[in-house]
This record gives structure tokens, sequence and C-alpha cells, in this order.
């Protein structure tokens, strides 16, 4: 491999941890993503960071993480500011457990213009009929990823939903194999070789065929599709196989590669972010509530021996003198 970059290369990738306000409580979940502690920045300093960000990118694409985002009172608020900023698009992450009547008012705030909805499908938490009930009051309206958490435990019972909404729903559906505490390395307990078979076959976005009306927005355009020299490659596959190593590489972590911590301070990526929360480490890139973010546009050497975020991966990096994409 030399090169790798997502179907959006010249759109930077923000994951920013918004809250640890969760009504669930997964065990592959690392337990400071879910313990209730943090519960959401202020908004006036996340609406000034996100103001600041646009105006060194051409094009911005955050996804809103949890804890459940959809727990903030302010969220329609902040995203309706956000629309106001004409390169932004919005990932909100959500377990989709709110009340199907909440979810029937999200549909009519007019936001489906700039936002995009990652429904994850948690098998010990969630409730299947409530969870596909709200994914039909929004379906035809938003554009919808449903990101299947494959548990071993409930292997058939997520696999029989993942059929139904892939069949009666204008959701685009995705398998996703699980990591201890997301892990950059190791699966979850449990795995037989037929779920891997069946992770394997089911892995990429399955794009929403022409049975479907199109009343959502088109041109919103998930960064989803990794590519590897050139061609499409399954990521799930490569954690799986272990070919998630880029380390020395150059990496537009940094330049088009963000992610924010719960507490706010900025980093060129998850597997760059410090736990001891050293803000004098080289890494450090500002708080967002200290509005210190400073943007660079100097591509790193990665220092990291493996890649365990999508996201992390899908920022452009190249291990050739020559890259073809830039």
């Amino acid at each position: 491999m030399k090169e790798i970059y997502s179907n959006e290369i010249d759109t930077c990738l923000v994951s920013w941890q918004f809250t640890s306000m969760c009504n669930f409580a997964c065990t592959y979940c690392p337990e400071e993503f879910h313990d209730n502690k943090v519960k959401f920045p202020k908004y006036d300093d996340a609406l000034y960071f996100l103001q600041e960000l646009s105006k060194s990118h051409g094009k911005i694409y955050i996804e809103l993480l949890g804890g459940e985002t959809t727990l903030w009172p302010k969220l329609l608020d902040f995203l309706r500011e956000l629309k106001k900023i004409s390169n932004i698009v919005v990932q909100i992450d959500t377990n989709g457990s709110r009340s199907t009547r909440w979810w029937e008012e999200f549909n009519d705030s007019d936001l489906e213009m700039n936002v995009i909805l990652n429904f994850s499908y948690h098998g010990a938490f969630c409730d299947p009929a409530i969870y596909y009930d709200n994914l039909a009051a929004i379906h035809e309206k938003y554009q919808v990823v449903s990101s299947f958490m494959l548990d071993p435990v409930h292997f058939e019972k997520t696999h029989e939903l993942y059929k139904k909404i892939k069949d009666k729903l204008a959701v685009d559906c995705v398998y996703k194999v699980l990591r201890p505490n997301f892990h950059p390395n190791e699966l979850i307990d449990g795995y037989t070789p037929e779920m891997l078979a069946e992770i394997d076959k089911h892995t990429f976005y399955n794009r929403v065929d022409k049975r479907f009306p199109r009343k959502r927005n088109d041109e919103l355009t998930m960064p989803a599709t990794l590519f590897v020299d050139g061609k499409i490659k399954n990521w799930q596959i490569m954690l799986t196989e272990k070919e998630n190593s880029f380390k020395n590489w150059k990496c537009s972590a940094g330049v088009k590669r963000l992610f924010v911590g719960l507490d706010g301070n900025i980093w060129p990526c998850s597997a760059l972010r410090r736990w001891d929360n050293d803000k004098t480490h080289q890494d450090f890139m500002g708080n967002i509530h200290d509005r210190t973010y400073k943007a660079r546009d100097q591509y790193m050497d990665c220092p990291e021996k493996y890649c365990g975020c999508k996201f992390d991966a899908l920022a452009h990096k190249y291990n050739d003198a020559t890259p073809t994409s830039i």
C-alpha cells in the first residue's frame, strides 16, 4: 500500500466526543463515554469553534459522538445555527432510542440539507421495534445510515433486524465488528468463523436502491468509502486482518482530520488523543472552551502502530514521496 484516502478527500473530518451522557452502557464502549459525568459543551463555545474551523476549510464533515447526542436540549438550535454555515455537514450519532414522537418532530425540523443521521443498533439495549419505528419516521426525508454493532451474543436478533430494515426502508445499512474499548486491533470474544464471514459480506454501506423515492438531499455525501491505492477497501476486513498499521506514513491528521475530546481539547486524530490532557504536548491543537484552536497546514509522520478508528483511516495518508491524489 502506498496511499489511502476517502471518497471526500478534500473534506476535513472532525470527530467530537460531545457528551458522556447516555442511557446505554455497552460493555465494548469505554466507560468514560457513558459514565454521565460530562454533560454537553457550552453552546457559544461549540458554535464559535465550528465557525472558526469553517474559515480554514472548504468543506467540513463533523460527527457528533456520545454518549447519546440527542439528549442535548439545545441540539436542534445548534444544528439550525450550523445550517447557516454553508460548508459544514453534521453527522448525528445516536442509538435511536428517543421516542418516535421526538423523531417525528426532528423530521419536521427542516435540517435535511446539512444533517446525516447515523443510527447505531446495540443488541443488548436497543428495542428492535422502537429502533425500526424511529427509522421509519425519518427515512424518506433524511439521509440515514443504520450501523449494526454486531454483538455475538445478539447475532441472530441483529441479523433479522438488518434484513428487515434493508428490505423495507430507504436506509443505508452496515455491519460493524466490535472491539473491546475500541481497541485498535482486537475483537471482543465470541465471534465464530460463520459470524465473521457474515460481517465480511455486509460491511460495505449498502446504498439505497431504486425501489425507494429519493426525497432527501443527494448532495450530502458521507465520507464512508475507503480507497487503498485507488481501489475500494473494506475497513472492517482490514481490522479483522490487522491491515491497519500506517506508522511513519505521511498523514493529514491535524490538517484534514481533527478529534475533540470530552474536555474540549483538540487533537489531530483519536489515536493521538492524550488521556493525560497534556496541553504542552506537540500534538495539542487548542481547546474549544479556551477558544485557542489553531489550524495546521503540514502533514505529519504517523507515530502510532495501529489505526483503530475509520475516520482516522479515512484521512488522506501516503508512504510514497509522490502521492497521486494531491
